[in-house]
């Protein structure tokens, strides 16, 4: 076998599957802080970009939060201890973007409410009790 193709595979291998914009990765909260509104990795000047994974106490899942050059960009969704998914949402340079949706803890929806740049559409929340029917306000649906 010849090593030169065996060596542009495993060089371009993981950028054919990662790409090759910016350093993305899966990190646990605790490797980043916050400064001024920017998420960095702990002790570093340069923005995190990736993907913040928070945990219960059982140390299951309980967030998922996408950042872009320190800031939430991208999909964001939480988890109830017992695995339900609690809700989910978009970001766009930091602000809500698109449908906001929540899970009562027994998986039933909650709510639903849309965003464009970070501003609540009127009109658009959703709610529903815990057996899934649809009510008229959040005060119905926390019953």
């Amino acid at each position: 076998m010849n090593p030169v193709p065996l060596f542009l595979i495993i060089v371009t291998l993981p950028l054919l599957l990662g790409g090759c914009g910016g350093n993305k990765e899966d990190v646990e909260i605790n490797k980043t802080v916050s400064r001024d509104g920017i998420r960095y990795y702990v002790n570093s000047k340069i923005p995190f970009s990736g993907t913040i994974i928070l945990r219960h106490k059982n140390e299951k899942v309980s967030g998922r939060t996408s950042y872009q050059n320190g800031i939430l960009n991208g999909p964001c969704s939480t988890w109830y201890d017992n695995g339900q998914k609690e809700s989910e949402v978009n970001f766009k340079n930091g602000k809500f973007e698109g449908f906001y949706s929540k899970w009562h803890r027994n998986g039933q929806r909650f709510s639903e409410s849309r965003f464009v740049s970070g501003e609540l559409i009127e009109g658009s929340e959703k709610y529903w009790n815990t057996k899934g029917e649809p009510v008229n306000s959040i005060t119905e649906a926390i019953k």
